[in-house]
């Protein structure tokens, strides 16, 4: 199991909304499907990998085991919706999932797993709702590709050419007592960086979101910037949200969630394993409003190099290890860069050819606030939050001047800090 996983089980024990850790998404199938030879597809491919046939069960001492089941017999729901309004049929299935996405997982019980088939008027959709304890968005798009490679490879009655699962060891070259003792220096004296209200204050949960995009223009200037000084769009993206959590927080000692892929090491078929390989990690950056922005990101990027060496502390443990008993910080980013195969691109692009790119995805995790952005020629961007703890309107607002700095950094490529983020408090030096 990874810390990850670990964590994840302990805070679904005291869950206090509906949905938590689970995670929607909806494809759309740009060619004919037939449903039996789908459904032995999905079979084949939870045969192919543990992953999608584990449960975990709480043992005495208070410690989680993951347990496999040799075979499962998993269900897809097959929907004739071909009646429906074409431009409808997205949106419903959203919904649909929505709904589905709320009703808990009994965690000891696989699949941890829900799957759909639906029959549009013009298209097919294929509509999930999982436990995030299984698979990352990464492992996602892995299966989904193996998902496309089986089914079409039984339209032609062959076999498919899927590469072996690549086993592999969690734990190992890691070190547990090297990585607190790094983190307890890297976060000491930390100031809680929280940017919602404490939960509860606004009244009932609700899982909420907005979404926007880049301008493709100011995504192409981001990224000419970054090549130029060695920094990759990710950094660019992390480093703008903590920059306006300083411009809320009114400080310059500043931390937030970043995550992590977890896929850095040097081992054989890691980019094709599937499981819950990320890490929610800290990254810790005190602003300087006369430091130049390219100064600001190269410190960013070394700190969130240095922290990805350090994955085996759980995220509970770190949200722990500030200046007060926590969480250390309320908000987390995530930049979707995964590898896409040429057939799932080729899906993806006729998707959107065909005018039925849909966002259907929902990620429902413990933050206040979760930035998840994507590293294409547009990106897409979406705020997901609780409306117990920051109003829509607030929101709305955060998510726009997000946008609009990093517009400003796009388009200042020589600027300090304080030309891009104009606060006076800020202090003035080494900000070491």
């Amino acid at each position: 199991m990874t810390p990850g996983q670990h964590h994840m089980l302990d805070v679904l024990e005291s869950a206090w909304v509906p949905g938590l850790y689970q995670m929607q998404s909806t494809t759309e199938l740009p060619f004919e499907i037939d449903p039996g030879l789908f459904r032995a597809a999905w079979h084949k491919l939870n045969a192919c990998h543990p992953a999608l046939r584990t449960g975990f069960r709480r043992d005495g001492d208070g410690t989680w085991t993951p347990v496999v089941a040799d075979r499962l017999d998993p269900v897809i729901e097959v929907l004739d919706w071909s009646g429906h309004e074409p431009d409808a049929v997205a949106d419903e299935l959203i919904a649909l999932l929505e709904a589905e996405r709320v009703t808990p997982f009994d965690v000891s019980e696989p699949p941890l797993w829900r799957v759909w088939l639906v029959r549009g008027p013009s298209t097919w959709w294929l509509g999930q709702v999982q436990s995030y304890l299984l698979a990352d968005g990464w492992s996602n798009l892995v299966l989904l590709d193996e998902l496309l490679a089986l089914y079409l490879a039984a339209l032609e009655g062959r076999a498919a050419d899927l590469p072996p699962v690549p086993e592999l060891d969690t734990a190992e070259d890691t070190d547990p007592e090297a990585d607190r003792a790094f983190w307890q220096n890297q976060l000491a004296g930390a100031l809680p960086s929280r940017l919602a209200a404490e939960r509860g204050r606004l009244g009932p949960s609700r899982f909420s979101r907005v979404a926007n995009r880049v301008d493709p223009a100011i995504a192409d200037a981001l990224r000419e910037r970054g090549a130029g000084h060695g920094h990759t769009f990710s950094t660019l993206a992390c480093a703008g949200w903590a920059l306006l959590a300083a411009s809320r927080l009114g400080r310059a000692d500043v931390t937030v969630g970043v995550v992590s892929a977890g896929r850095d090491r040097a081992v054989d078929g890691l980019e094709r394993a599937v499981g819950l390989f990320i890490a929610a990690l800290p990254v810790r950056v005190q602003v300087n409003r006369d430091e130049t922005l390219t100064a600001l990101f190269d410190r960013f990027q070394l700190a969130r190099v240095e922290g990805a060496e350090h994955t085996s502390v759980p995220t509970g443990t770190l949200q722990r290890m500030g200046a007060d008993d926590g969480p250390l910080f309320d908000s987390v980013v995530v930049v979707a860069n995964y590898p896409v195969s040429s057939a799932l691109r080729a899906q993806q692009s006729a998707s959107v050819q065909r005018g039925a790119e849909s966002d259907g995805t929902r990620n429902q995790t413990e933050y206040a606030l979760r930035l998840d952005i994507t590293d294409d020629a547009e990106p897409r961007i979406a705020l997901s939050y609780y409306g117990d703890r920051i109003t829509d309107a607030d929101a709305r607002q955060l998510l726009d001047d997000y946008l609009a700095l990093l517009a400003a950094v796009a388009r200042t490529p020589a600027a300090t800090v304080g030309q891009v983020l104009p606060l006076s408090h800020l202090p003035i030096g080494d900000p070491r």
